[in-house]
Formats: structure tokens, C-alpha cells, sequence
């Protein structure tokens, strides 16, 4: 799932929304993406820098 895709799936629950911006490791800032080879995870990718009202990365 794109980082940025993670604020809209827990905006509206309160646990999800307390909870998931503690996981070590996860952000929940836009500019993640994963890395799909024939459907598979394999890995992910951060870039950072800009501000977050710029927009979502282009793919």
C-alpha cells in the first residue's frame, strides 16, 4: 500500500488512527510506494523532501 494511501484508510477509526502512527518503521506521510515483481511483494521505496500538500507520487 502507497504511504499515501494509509491516512484515508484510518482517518475514522480512532484505534487505527492512535495506533498505526506508533508502529516502528511505518509512516504515514505520502511518498512510499512497494515494489511488485509478477504480483509479488519484494520490497518498498521512500522519497521525501517535499511538502505534503504538493500531491501523491505520479506512477
Amino acid at each position: 500500500m502507497p504511504t499515501s494511501d494509509w491516512l484515508p484508510f484510518i482517518k475514522d477509526d480512532p484505534v487505527l488512527l492512535e495506533g498505526v502512527p506508533r508502529i516502528s518503521g511505518l509512516t504515514v506521510l505520502p511518498g512510499g510506494l512497494p515494489i511488485r515483481v509478477g504480483g509479488a511483494l519484494i520490497g518498498g521505496i521512500g522519497v521525501s523532501g517535499s511538502h505534503y500538500g504538493i500531491g501523491p507520487p505520479r506512477r
